[in-house]
């Protein structure tokens, strides 16, 4: 099963700085759950996608915050 999901920019609170100018950057996510054994792919809960974007998102908010 594959899910997919965008932030718009990167770096949504940018820094007020003199010299450097920080372009928006989208960032395109996707991710993909395989099953093996009784599940088949269809199968996977709605609810396990959506912690798995939550810990995707979480780790694009630590990246924000390391490059700004």
């Amino acid at each position: 099963m594959t899910h997919k999901f965008y932030v718009v920019d990167l770096i949504r609170k940018k820094p007020n700085l003199k010299y450097l100018v920080i372009l928006a950057y989208r960032v395109d996510v996707q991710i993909d759950v395989t099953t093996k054994g009784l599940l088949s792919v269809s199968e996977v809960p709605s609810a396990a996608m959506k912690r798995l974007e939550e810990a995707a998102r979480w780790t694009l908010d630590e990246y924000e915050s390391v490059i700004a």
